[in-house]
C-alpha cells in the first residue's frame, strides 16, 4: 500500500490530546495576533459525533510529537483509520 504523509488519517482525541490540541490552536492564535492580524478561520478538525477527526499525517505528528513518549499519556486512542488507497 501506498501511503502519502500529506494523506489523510482518522484518529479519536483523548481528553489529555485535545487539551494539546486546544493549547496549540490558543498559542497558533497568539502568534497570528502578534503579527498584527486577528486570525479568522474553521476549524480544521471537527469530531464526528461518535469522536472521530481526520488529519493529514504530517500535521497529526508535527502537532502531537513533541508529547508522545512511552508510557506517557496518550494523544488518541492508538486505533487509527486509514483510508483504502486510491
Amino acid at each position: 500500500m501506498n501511503f502519502n504523509i500529506n494523506d489523510y488519517v482518522s484518529v479519536r482525541l483523548t481528553t489529555h490530546g485535545q487539551r494539546v490540541y486546544a493549547a496549540y490552536k490558543t498559542k497558533q492564535d497568539a502568534d497570528i495576533r502578534a503579527a498584527g492580524v486577528e486570525p479568522d478561520w474553521p476549524d480544521r478538525h471537527p469530531e464526528t459525533p461518535s469522536g472521530w477527526s481526520q488529519w493529514q499525517l504530517w500535521e497529526l505528528m508535527m502537532i502531537f510529537g513533541p508529547h508522545l513518549s512511552h508510557g506517557g499519556p496518550l494523544m488518541f486512542n492508538t486505533t487509527i483509520i486509514i483510508p483504502e488507497s486510491k
